[in-house]
């Protein structure tokens, strides 16, 4: 759905990443968000569980900014179709599961579920901050598209100096970590500039630059445990990890893939897994208590493999629950709400 209110043609190879990335939420939310992460003590008493963890968290932590990075690739186009697609969706899956849960006895009708459903609890985080970004964007593209390459690099320049001191010690909360759309300014700014200004070699190093920044992560994340440090090497705005992510975006831009239906059409349902997984009314008594119940229940090989398999079904399941959402958009919104 958030590529149908950015600028140009799907791209079967940037759709793939969309893909991908949001799979990458699962295994974040899978891993360190439902067990918690290693400790110094784990990596004495279960190193090979705690370095696996680790590089999976390393690998898979791009995920929110992968995503914030594609929007700002293309470009957001800002539309009062777009805006009602995205509110719909959102709200699709908010009342729908709080409602099926009220019929199953799940869950009760209370002023905390509703308010779950209208995001004003601290759940659902990504759609507020991207929200704001999407009432920003029409401000960022006269920005970016007014200024000069100099200027751009200052602003990019300074702002992550600021945000890596201020925002990634904890000095400035309104960076909150990444999960904000203070943060989200700097990411999108530095994808439309990445891809109207760098050099066009610099996409066949973008594997490269992922792989080394994921090892680079997963030795600071195990030197931080060592020392005792108060600082997230998994913070969205930790400068690896936001390096990890841009050196994504230049590999799959890099990428051939040919135009896809299969992949356009699983990318525009990707963020129905989000809200299916992430909903108030599943994310920690359903998914987080399923993760935790697998991690406990298997070991090795076989831990990663029904795990894989569990976040898979979700992401079908969430593929899936899309479509009817797309249906009535279709049939009942899309017609009476011009372009």
């Amino acid at each position: 759905m958030i590529s149908s209110i950015t600028n140009g043609p799907r791209q079967s190879n940037m759709e793939l990443l969309r893909i991908i990335a949001m799979f990458l939420v699962l295994v974040v939310h899978a891993d360190f968000w439902a067990l918690g992460g290693p400790t110094a003590e784990d990596f004495s008493l279960n190193p090979l569980s705690a370095v696996t963890r680790t590089i999976i968290e390393s690998i898979s932590i791009v995920c929110v900014n992968v995503f914030i990075l594609i929007s700002g690739w293309f470009g957001i186009k800002p539309s009062l179709k777009g805006f009602c697609n995205f509110v719909f969706q959102c709200a699709f899956f908010l009342f729908g599961i709080y409602a099926i849960m009220l019929v199953t006895g799940y869950a009760q009708l209370s002023y905390k579920g509703i308010a779950g459903c209208l995001c004003l609890t601290s759940a659902n985080w990504f759609i507020r901050a991207y929200v704001g970004l999407y009432i920003l964007a029409p401000i960022l593209n006269t920005f970016i598209d007014k200024s000069s390459k100099r200027t751009i690099e200052l602003f990019l320049i300074t702002f992550f100096i600021f945000q890596t001191i201020w925002g990634w010690s904890g000095a400035a909360k309104f960076f909150e970590q990444g999960y904000s759309t203070f943060s989200f300014i700097g990411l999108y700014i530095l994808a439309r500039y990445t891809r109207q200004y760098a050099n066009k070699k610099l996409s066949t190093w973008g594997g490269h630059i992922y792989v080394f920044s994921v090892i680079a992560n997963t030795i600071l994340y195990f030197f931080l445990r060592k020392v005792g440090m108060g600082i997230d090497a998994y913070s969205y705005i930790n400068p690896i990890v936001i390096i990890a992510s841009l050196g994504l975006i230049l590999h799959f831009s890099n990428l051939k893939v040919g135009h896809s239906k299969v992949i356009n059409w699983i990318a525009k349902s990707s963020f129905g897994v989000f809200l299916i997984h992430s909903n108030p009314n599943i994310s920690e008594s359903i998914f987080k208590a399923l993760m935790i119940n697998v991690y406990e229940s298997y070991n090795g090989i076989i831990c990663v493999v029904v795990s894989f398999l569990v976040l898979s079904g979700v992401y079908v399941l969430g593929t899936l629950f899309d479509q009817p959402r797309k249906w009535l958009w279709e049939l009942i919104f899309s017609r009476f709400i011009s372009k």
